[in-house]
């Protein structure tokens, strides 16, 4: 047993890896999401992964799984029916939220609309006061009240969050238990042990989301290990997180908030392992799939970890890998607007009926039919043949465009409107990583850019071209990438605590803190103690959210396998960071602890380097694409063909089974000994 499949499940296609953790051999495969259904294409990917491998169900040791059902019910409103139960007064919680909006200067602007109504939250006599001391408990009428009015709601899932209720997570406990009798089994949780956060709204806001997705995916995961168990697959089902790390099936079911982006987070942990692989420090990773393309930073081989990210208008304050949308996908829809401008996206044609190449009944032109148009894919072999394009229908769609733009006086005016859609996506993302980098205090030049998902790799080099970036990175199989990373990745889980503890200048601080740590050390080492010998070896880091007293931010820092005292150590992180941020530090001055983390990381065995096959043959042809406003003879090569540490210089096409490379003018592209693709834009092109 030996084998491990990684799976990813996305908004157009569902992707899959088999790794043999002992010679480091993959079978990677692409399967069409079934939106409507995703198991299905999960249980028919799987299927093919299997056969393609040669590998029979018993040898697998390991499934790991990604997903985003959970975001996207979020998002489309479509989850469980929750009921709240919050402290008297505090009714309207989610409809008070942060008082603000988020378009300030639109008159029109309607707020969020909160995941449980008004009628669907109510107030049971229960407070913990500011000092922790429990200020009123419920009596049993109150209880019977409460539970009365559930039961006529016929709710799916009940929360109970009480104001101040992180100091005393036992009294939640004690209330979500007394409700639970005679509630015919509604799974009832308390808003601290999701995350015991001391912001009222948020923690809410996180226990609420929990609710609301917990039915959907445990019916979700129901049905995956019937599936799995009816073709013979009993190895274990772990689930990717959201902080980069993966979690027990258990767990997951437990708490589905922690892997509400899991699919992101998988891919920048490749990533890592890509740029430790090359020796790259700093990396921009870019994953562009069917429906839209993220960013994040990498930097010493340490993935930026955030507890500030927004799902739609919700706040998300669990710590997450620290990925920035930034829009468009291979099935974003172009059109044109009201006043003539052309515009990319938000909007996608998915997998169903997606763009109008893919012969589906889709007629609304997307960046693929862009690609298509420009010259970038070849018809007959994408997706390795197993999805015939066609470039008729590409061009009927993009033709209202061109019109609409103007451009029907010029010669193939929808490959003009296809080349502008290409480059205006191009500047809105190159816009998106200087702002990323900026907000860091990092300087462009010492990043690389990794791109990754079904069309990364063929909008890369455009979009380093627009930033300004000097080196591309395109690993061996860049489509199939997240479920790469959701195989390579460790165990991991997060243990919250809100405090707010004082650092003085000398680096000391109260005793409480050393207690505090304790608590939650003790809670990571339950949780690994569960796992049993999952995990070769357990790593526990510290992490923390600080401030300068008064401040109104935080920045989180992280200590790994500190030894020693840990004040000073927090504070000569703190002060560092702030300063490579922000030019200046306060030495004088006290520094703040707001929230404490403790992350139990287990290292899973390693794997074994994927071996870079050796071929003879190197160009494939000529293939005519459209770039820089014209067209160009560029070579076409197949990447298992082309020869190692040699330039060759672009305009070229590098094809691979799972996608295409696409070398801009002024480029070179070498293949490195690892089997990794290296881009480089040459001096005179800078």
């Amino acid at each position: 047993m030996t084998y491990r499949i990684g799976i990813d499940v996305g908004g157009t296609f569902t992707d899959f890896v088999l790794l043999d953790r002992v010679s480091g051999s993959r079978v990677h495969h692409k399967e069409a999401s079934t939106p409507s259904e995703p198991s299905l294409a999960v249980d028919s990917g799987v299927q093919v992964l299997l056969e393609k491998a040669g590998v029979v169900p018993a040898e697998v040791e390991l499934i790991v799984h990604g997903t985003t059902i959970s975001l996207n019910a979020l998002l489309q409103r479509k989850g469980a029916k929750v009921a709240l139960v919050t402290s008297t007064g505090s009714r309207d919680i989610l409809e008070l939220a942060r008082i603000r909006m988020s378009h300030s200067f639109d008159f029109f602007a309607q707020p969020e609309q909160p995941l449980v109504p008004r009628e669907r939250v109510l107030e049971l006599a229960a407070r913990v006061g500011a000092d922790g001391e429990v200020v009123k408990r419920p009596s049993a009428s109150d209880y019977a009240a409460v539970r009365e009015q559930l039961l006529a709601m016929q709710v799916d899932a009940v929360v109970v969050s009480v104001v101040n209720g992180y100091l005393q997570p036992q009294l939640e406990e004690d209330i979500a238990l007394a409700l639970s009798l005679g509630l015919g089994g509604v799974p009832i949780v308390a808003s601290t042990s999701i995350w015991a956060e001391s912001s009222e709204y948020e923690r809410t806001m996180i226990a609420v989301m929990n609710g609301y997705i917990t039915p959907i995916m445990h019916a979700y995961y129901d049905r995956l290990e019937t599936l799995f168990a009816a073709r013979g697959l009993t190895a274990p089902l772990s689930i990717t997180a959201s902080n980069g790390g993966t979690i027990d099936l258990p767990t997951a079911r437990a708490r589905p908030i922690d892997t509400i982006l899991s699919g992101p987070a998988a891919g920048v942990v490749a990533a890592a392992e890509a740029a430790e692989r090359n020796g790259v420090d700093g990396i921009v990773t870019f994953d562009m799939g069917g429906t839209s393309a993220d960013i994040a930073a990498i930097e010493q081989g340490t993935p930026d970890l955030t507890t500030s990210t927004l799902i739609g208008e919700i706040p998300l304050i669990l710590p997450v890998v620290n990925v920035s949308a930034i829009g468009a996908g291979g099935g974003s829809i172009i059109r044109v607007d009201d006043q003539g401008f052309i515009k990319v996206g938000p909007h996608s044609a998915g997998a169903v009926p997606g763009p109008a190449c893919y012969q589906r009944g889709g007629t609304a032109p997307t960046m693929t039919d862009c690609y298509l148009l420009c010259g970038f894919f070849d018809p007959a072999t994408f997706l390795g043949g197993r999805l015939p394009l066609d470039p008729e229908l590409s061009r009927q769609a993009m033709l209202p465009v061109a019109e609409a733009l103007g451009y029907m006086d010029r010669e193939q005016p929808e490959v003009h409107a296809a080349a502008a859609a290409l480059q205006l996506a191009g500047s809105m993302m190159a816009t998106e990583v200087r702002k990323l980098l900026a907000r860091r205090g990092s300087d462009i030049n010492a990043f690389t850019l990794l791109p990754y998902g079904g069309a990364g790799s063929v909008h890369a080099g455009l979009l380093a071209d627009a930033a300004g970036l000097g080196q591309v990175l395109i690993p061996q199989t860049p489509a199939t990438f997240c479920a790469l990373g959701a195989v390579v990745a460790d165990l991991r889980r997060d243990f919250v605590r809100s405090c707010s503890v004082l650092i003085d200048a000398e680096g000391k601080a109260p005793e409480g803190l050393g207690q505090q740590l304790a608590e939650l050390d003790a809670q990571a080492h339950d949780w690994a103690s569960t796992l049993g010998e999952r995990a070769q070896r357990w790593h526990y880091r510290v992490a923390a959210d600080m401030r300068y007293q008064g401040q109104a931010f935080d920045l989180s820092v992280e200590l790994k396998d500190h030894q020693g005292p840990l004040a000073p150590a927090l504070r000569a992180l703190f002060e560092s960071r702030h300063h490579a941020l922000y030019g200046f530090s306060e030495p004088a001055a006290a520094v703040e602890i707001k929230r404490l983390v403790v992350s139990a990381v287990g290292e899973l065995s390693r794997i074994a380097a994927a071996q870079a096959g050796q071929h003879e043959q190197i160009a494939a042809g000529v293939r005519r694409i459209f770039l820089a406003g014209r067209w160009f003879d560029a070579p076409y090569l197949v990447r298992d063909g082309m020869p190692y540490e040699t330039d060759i210089l672009g305009p070229a096409i590098i094809e691979q089974s799972d996608t295409t490379v696409v070398v801009p003018v002024g480029w070179t592209v070498r293949r490195q000994a690892s089997g990794d693709l290296k881009m480089t834009r040459q001096r005179s092109a800078q």
